[in-house]
C-alpha cells in the first residue's frame, strides 16, 4: 500500500489558500498476525504549516469546499458482497497505537447505581435488515444518522446509503480505493477511519465525519462532509480540513474524535498524540454550521486543555446554552464539559459530577473467545432539554456492566446550578453474562433506549437493547430484546462502538446498529424500533406441577428464539397429562386491561393434544379458564384476553400474578415403534408474558 503521485496532487489542491491566526481567550475480530503495511515516508512539500495551540487560546483556520453529486459515480453499489481480501487494522498503519489515557482514583463515595434490569418488556422491533458486510479494516465502528426517508451507515473505509425498508441505494469506499471513494475527491488517501455520522434535524442535513492520519509524512485531517438536503443520494459539500496541531515544538493528531452538534454548529473532539505516541489532552474543533448548509468556505475553530480526556460531544435536541460534552477522566466522577462562546472565542468550562465508583472492564470471553471492550471510556453523548446522557462499560469481578447516566445540566453554565446527577443503572444480566459497547439516545417523549453488545464465555455475542418510560423507577430498564446474535466465535479488537439515534419523522422510533461475527468476518445490522406504553412482564417462577423439564428454565421464557423450554408428560389416569405454573408480578395494582401471551407447540405425540389455559382468580382464590384448544404441531402464540375487571388476576398488596397451563394427551398409552419407544408428545414453550394496560 502507497501513496500515489495523484493523492499528493489532491492535497496540493486542497489545501491552498488556507490561512490561520491566533486568539488570545481565557481559560475556562479475529484476524491472523500481518506484517507492517510500509507507507511512503517521503514528506509533502506542500505541507500545510502545524496549527498552533495553546493552552487558553484559539487558533482559527479557512478551508474550501468540493461539491461532489454521488449519483454521478461510475458505481453506485461498488461492492455487494463481504471484502474477502486482507483485513487491514488501524495498527498496520502506524509503528504503535496510542496509549489511551488510564482513568485516575477518584475521591471515594458511597454512592450506588440506582437500579438494574426490569421483567418488563418495553422495546418492540419493527425493522431488521443487515447493514454494510465486512470492509477492508477490521474492527468496523459502525454508526448511523437517521433522516426522514433514508440511513447513512458508515463503518471504518465504508459508507452506504438506505431507505428505511433497507434497500441500499449508495455504497463506496471512504478513502481512495474506490471509484472514486466518497472522500477521494478532496484528496482522502488510504486510511480513512473513526467514523462518526448523525442527521442533523434543525438544518435537515445528513453529516459525516473520519479521521485521517498518515505515519511517517506526519499528516492528518478530519474530514468531513454535508448533504444539501434530507437526501444522501446527489450534491454533498466536502471539506479536508488539516488536523496537525503544534503545542510546543510537537505535533500532534486527533486520536477517537467524536462528533456532535446544536442548532448552531458542529463539535469534534478528540485525543491529542504526537506522532511518536506520547498523549497531551484534548483538542476541542468547533465549527458554525451556516456554511456548511450553502458549500461556502468554513471556518474552524481549535482549542485544547489538558485536564481531561476522552471527550464525546453531544447531539443536542432542544435549545441548549452552550454545546456539552462528557468524559471520565476518575474513579468516582464525570467531566462535564460545556463550550462557551463556541462560535466567536470559545473557552471550556467543567463540573465534576460525583459517580458511583468503578474501573475500566477488560476482556470479555465469547463461547471459546475473547474479544476487547475497550475500557471504560464514555462511549456516546446526548442531549435532550436540560438532561445529558451518557454511558459506559464498567468492571465487575471479570465481567463487563453496561452503566448509564442521566445527568442534570440544565442551564449550566450560563446560568443555574453546576450539573447534577439524576440517575443511572447497570445492564446486568446476571452470572457470567458481559454487556458493553452501549450507545445511549431519548425520544421526544423522555422515554430512554440503550443498545449493547452482550455475550457470555458459553454464549456468542449478540446485538440487544432495553428501554424505559419517563415514569419508570429510577434507573431501571426494560428486560432486553435481542436484534441479532454471531453465528460464530469473535476475537481480539471488536467493535469499537455501536451506535443509535431518533428518527426525525415522529420523534420517538429509534434506530440502531451494531456488529455481529461471521464465518466470512464480521457483519453488521440495523434495527428500528420502538418503547411501549403498556407494559410486557416476562414470568419470575416456573413451577411444574405434573411432568417435568426437560430442558430450560425461567430465562428461556421471556424472548421468542432458539431458546426455549422442554416439558416431558407423565402418565395419569390413563392419559399422559403435563401442567406447569409461571408467576410474575405486575406493574399496576389495577390495571385496566391484560394479555396473557406465550408460543408453544406439542411434537412427538399421537392423537390429539388438549390445551388449557387458567390465570389465578385473587377474589374467588382459584384458578379461572380463560381459553382451551388443540395443541399445534408447529410454534403458535397464543394470546387471550380475558373479559371482566382484569384486577382480580392482580394480588392486592403484592402484585403477584399466575398462570397455569395443562396439557393432556387423547391417547392412554405408549406407543413402540420397531426401534424406539416414544412419549405420545412432548411441549416446547417460549415467551411466556402478560401484557398491562396501566
Amino acid at each position: 500500500m502507497k501513496f500515489h503521485l495523484t493523492l499528493v496532487l489532491l492535497l496540493i489542491v486542497a489545501l491552498t489558500g488556507c490561512k490561520q491566526e491566533d486568539v488570545s481567550s481565557s481559560n475556562q475480530i479475529s484476524i491472523p498476525d500481518l506484517p507492517p503495511i510500509q507507507l511512503d515516508t517521503k514528506p509533502n512539500p506542500n505541507r500545510p504549516a502545524s496549527i498552533p495551540l495553546v493552552e487558553g487560546a484559539v487558533s482559527r483556520t479557512v478551508y474550501e469546499p468540493t461539491i461532489i453529486d454521488t449519483t454521478k459515480f461510475e458505481k453506485q453499489i461498488a461492492r455487494s458482497k463481504p471484502y474477502e481480501g486482507e483485513l487491514l487494522t488501524a495498527s498496520m498503519f502506524r509503528p504503535q497505537d496510542p496509549v489511551q489515557p488510564e482513568i485516575r482514583q477518584g475521591i471515594p463515595n458511597n454512592l450506588q447505581p440506582m437500579g438494574g434490569i426490569t421483567n418488563l418488556n418495553r422495546v418492540k422491533q419493527q425493522m431488521n435488515f443487515p447493514g454494510i458486510s465486512q470492509a477492508r479494516f477490521t474492527p468496523p465502528d459502525p454508526t448511523l444518522a437517521v433522516g426522514p426517508n433514508h440511513l447513512v451507515q458508515m463503518v471504518n473505509s465504508e459508507i452506504a446509503f438506505f431507505t428505511k425498508d433497507g434497500t441500499m441505494q449508495f455504497q463506496n469506499t471512504l478513502d481512495s480505493t474506490g471509484s472514486p471513494g466518497f472522500f477521494e475527491t478532496v484528496g482522502a488517501g488510504d486510511f480513512c477511519v473513526d467514523p462518526r455520522c448523525f442527521y442533523d434535524h434543525y438544518a435537515n442535513r445528513f453529516v459525516v465525519m473520519c479521521l485521517e492520519v498518515y505515519f511517517g509524512i506526519d499528516e492528518s485531517y478530519l474530514t468531513i462532509a454535508v448533504s444539501d438536503d434530507d437526501d444522501p443520494n446527489g450534491i454533498w459539500y466536502k471539506y479536508r480540513p488539516w488536523g496537525v496541531f503544534r503545542i510546543g515544538n510537537t505535533d500532534y493528531w486527533a486520536d477517537y474524535p467524536s462528533f456532535g452538534f446544536d442548532a448552531n454548529g458542529y463539535y469534534i473532539s478528540g485525543n491529542l498524540f504526537s506522532f511518536g505516541f506520547s498523549q497531551n489532552g484534548v483538542g476541542i474543533r468547533t465549527m458554525d454550521k451556516t456554511p456548511f448548509l450553502t458549500g461556502q468556505a468554513i471556518t474552524v475553530n481549535d482549542i485544547f486543555n489538558t485536564s481531561f480526556s476522552t471527550v464525546q460531544m453531544a447531539q443536542n435536541f432542544g435549545s441548549n446554552s452552550t454545546p456539552y460534552g462528557v468524559a471520565f477522566n476518575t474513579s468516582t466522577s464525570a467531566t462535564i464539559i460545556a463550550i462557551n462562546d463556541p462560535l466567536g472565542t470559545p473557552s471550556i468550562s467543567t463540573s465534576n459530577v460525583p459517580i458511583a465508583g468503578f474501573s475500566g472492564s477488560g476482556n470479555v470471553n465469547n463461547a471459546g473467545g475473547s474479544v476487547s471492550t475497550v475500557g471504560g471510556r464514555s462511549m456516546n453523548a446526548h442531549w435532550r432539554d436540560g438532561n445529558l446522557y451518557t454511558c459506559h462499560s464498567v468492571d465487575s469481578g471479570g465481567r463487563a456492566l453496561v452503566r448509564w447516566y442521566q445527568i442534570d445540566v440544565g442551564d449550566w453554565p450560563t446560568s443555574g446550578p453546576a450539573p447534577t446527577l439524576d440517575q443511572s443503572g447497570d445492564i446486568n444480566l446476571g452470572a457470567g453474562q458481559s454487556t458493553f459497547f452501549p450507545s445511549i439516545y431519548s425520544n421526544s417523549n423522555g422515554n430512554v433506549s440503550i443498545v449493547f453488545a452482550n455475550c457470555s464465555s458459553t454464549e456468542r455475542i449478540s446485538v440487544k437493547a432495553a428501554g424505559r418510560l419517563a415514569s419508570d423507577p429510577p434507573g431501571t430498564m426494560s428486560a432486553p430484546t435481542q436484534f441479532a446474535i454471531s453465528s460464530t466465535v469473535a476475537n481480539g479488537r471488536y467493535g469499537d462502538y455501536f451506535d443509535i439515534g431518533v428518527d426525525p419523522l415522529d420523534g420517538t422510533t429509534f434506530w440502531m446498529t451494531g456488529e455481529t461475527s461471521e464465518s466470512f468476518g464480521w457483519d453488521t445490522v440495523i434495527n428500528s424500533f420502538v418503547i411501549e406504553t403498556d407494559l410486557t412482564v416476562s414470568p419470575n417462577n416456573l413451577a411444574v406441577d405434573i411432568g417435568n423439564v426437560n430442558s430450560g428454565g425461567v430465562p428461556e421464557l421471556e424472548d421468542s428464539d432458539d431458546q426455549y423450554v422442554v416439558f416431558d408428560p407423565e402418565f395419569l389416569t390413563f392419559r399422559y397429562q403435563l401442567q406447569f405454573t409461571v408467576d410474575a408480578a405486575s406493574p399496576s395494582s389495577a390495571p385496566n386491561a391484560l394479555e396473557f401471551s406465550y408460543e408453544s407447540r406439542a411434537f412427538n405425540f399421537v392423537g390429539t393434544v388438549d390445551q388449557e389455559i387458567e390465570l389465578f382468580n385473587y377474589d374467588s382464590e382459584q384458578f379461572e379458564t380463560i381459553d382451551t384448544r388443540l395443541t399445534t404441531a408447529t410454534d403458535t402464540t397464543v394470546s387471550v384476553t380475558p373479559g371482566g375487571d382484569p384486577s382480580r388476576f392482580v394480588q392486592a398488596g403484592t402484585n403477584a400474578m399466575q398462570a397455569r397451563i395443562s396439557y393432556e394427551n387423547s391417547l392412554p398409552f405408549w406407543v413402540f415403534s420397531t426401534q424406539n419407544l416414544y412419549f405420545p408428545y412432548r411441549v416446547r414453550a417460549d415467551q411466556i408474558s402478560w401484557t398491562i394496560t396501566p
